[in-house]
Order: C-alpha cells, then sequence, then structure tokens
C-alpha cells in the first residue's frame, strides 16, 4: 500500500509539472505572437501617419506647386483649377478639380479637367512642401484642338511624366472654333520610352461610332514620327 501511495504521488507531480509545462509553452507562443501584432499594428499605424504627412502642408505653396507641375507636363503656362484635396488611397496623390489648360498668351482653352489625379513619390515626406510626380491620371475631360500644334508642342521634348486619360472627348475643331468631329477616348496614354527614345501616344477610342486604335510614335531627336490607325478591318499607316 505504501508503496502505491508513493507511486501516486508521483503520478501526481509528474502530471502537474506536464501541466505547468504545457502551460508555460502555451504563454510563451501567446506572449510571441503578441509582440509580433502589436509590432504590426506599430509600424502599420507609422506608415499611415507617414503618408498623412503631405496633408500638413503649405496649401498655398503646394497649390502653387500644382500648377507650376501641370504647366511643366503640358509645356504652357496658363494653368488654373478650382480646388485640390490630398489622400494616400489607394496611393498617394493630390486631387484637383476643375483643371484648366490654355494657349500661352491666350484665352483658348485647350484643356477643361473635371478631375485630375496627381500621384506623387513615397520616398521623402519630411521634406517640407515638396513632392516628386510619378504619373498623372485625367478623367471626364474635354480637349478642344484647332490644330495639331499643341499635341507637336507637347510632343516637342521627352515627356516628363506618364499620363493617362480616360472617360474624355476630343473636340476637332477648324479655324473658326466650329466643332466638325468630336473623338470619345476610352483610354489614352502618353509617355517617354527610354530605350527606344521617343514619346508613345497610344489610344483607344471611337468617331462617328467607330471605334479604332490609334499609336503614334514621335522621335524628337531626329524629327521622324509614325502614326498607326487601325478600324478593325481597315490599317492605316502614316
Amino acid at each position: 500500500m505504501k508503496n502505491l501511495s508513493i507511486i501516486k504521488i508521483f503520478t501526481k507531480k509528474h502530471y502537474v509539472e506536464s501541466i505547468k509545462e504545457k502551460y508555460f509553452k502555451v504563454s510563451k507562443e501567446l506572449f510571441k505572437s503578441n509582440i509580433i501584432i502589436i509590432t504590426l499594428f506599430s509600424l502599420t499605424f507609422l506608415y499611415l501617419c507617414y503618408l498623412s504627412v503631405p496633408a500638413l502642408y503649405n496649401k498655398k505653396v503646394i497649390e502653387l506647386k500644382l500648377q507650376s507641375e501641370i504647366a511643366s507636363n503640358f509645356r504652357t503656362d496658363n494653368v488654373s483649377f478650382e480646388k485640390y484635396s490630398y489622400t494616400f488611397f489607394p496611393s498617394p496623390h493630390y486631387n484637383i478639380k476643375n483643371v484648366v489648360i490654355k494657349n500661352d498668351n491666350s484665352d483658348i482653352k485647350i484643356l477643361e479637367i473635371k478631375n485630375m489625379n496627381v500621384f506623387i513619390s513615397q520616398k521623402n515626406f519630411f521634406k517640407k512642401n515638396t513632392f516628386k510626380i510619378n504619373s498623372i491620371k485625367i478623367s471626364n475631360s474635354n480637349i478642344n484642338l484647332n490644330s495639331m500644334d499643341f499635341i507637336e508642342k507637347l510632343l516637342s521634348e521627352s515627356i516628363k511624366n506618364n499620363i493617362s486619360i480616360v472617360k474624355s472627348k476630343i473636340f476637332l475643331n477648324d479655324k473658326n472654333n466650329s466643332t466638325f468631329s468630336i473623338i470619345s477616348i476610352s483610354k489614352l496614354k502618353l509617355f517617354f520610352e527610354e530605350k527606344k527614345n521617343h514619346n508613345n501616344l497610344t489610344l483607344h477610342g471611337s468617331v462617328f461610332n467607330l471605334p479604332f486604335k490609334l499609336n503614334y510614335l514621335s522621335n524628337f531627336y531626329n524629327n521622324k514620327n509614325d502614326i498607326k490607325i487601325n478600324f478593325g478591318k481597315i490599317k492605316l499607316n502614316f
């Protein structure tokens, strides 16, 4: 009986030690998991705070810089807009409303843009009141073309930032500013290809209810231009 009691005590003690060991092991794992969760939460919070820094920039300085950057991208000094706001979703950008771009020293409106998003680099938001543009996206805009002068001027140098235009219209006007044709833009992209050393304009749209694709390559170094238009079965090269 005495031996049996000793065995029971030993077994009970072993069981208690086993429970303690499991408890400490689980507690340790939970502690590690909590540290990871807290660390991830803290890093996410700090990152969101960092992304919010441009919202604290001087509004007047940013307004002037946005005007300057838009003017530089579209090769004109005549730029105005109604208002702008900053957001970091889905990526950091300034949303600009009712942008008007005119010819230099003229009241002729070339672009009337309801919505423009200027996407900026995340590299150094702590450098106060400054930013670097990555790309520009335009939607719901009217483009008035009285001639090819604006396009030629735009492509006369390397495109500074990638520009994309969606859900917009191009109004082709005569010398009296009367519209003779309207091109609906589904998607337009304008960018510079460094390897090939030329500007590239691609357009998916429709004219007279006919869908088409246009690709315009402009090499300003050797003054060579190449235009391809595809109306489905009809293909035109210039």
